[in-house]
């Protein structure tokens, strides 16, 4: 049966039926929008690495380094970067302008 308050020519779905269908199509423009950026999070985070890798051999050719330092130099360089992270994101929403 058409309801009164449907678009002419469709009825009227029941509610479980309308849930399902929201509850799919909202997870698929969810899926659609987020997975793009932490594909190219994915990305850039491997060229970092992979930068990290390369850096070593300049280090090595340029300045001397032997791999114990080197070692050091990445783990206070890691330590540095995950302990001021929160605060910085924390710093960043902060300054934000209300919209």
């Amino acid at each position: 049966m058409i309801e009164p308050g449907s678009p002419a020519g469709q009825p009227e779905l029941p509610a479980a039926d309308v849930a399902a269908v929201d509850r799919t199509a909202t997870y698929r423009r969810i899926a659609l929008r987020v997975m793009p950026l932490l594909v190219t999070c994915y990305i850039v985070s491997f060229i970092d690495r992979t930068n990290i890798g390369i850096a070593q051999q300049g280090l090595r050719r340029d300045l001397g380094l032997g791999p114990a330092v080197y070692g050091l130099g990445v783990t206070l360089f890691f330590v540095g970067f995950i302990l001021l992270e929160v605060p910085s994101n924390a710093l960043l929403r902060g300054s934000r302008h209300a919209a």
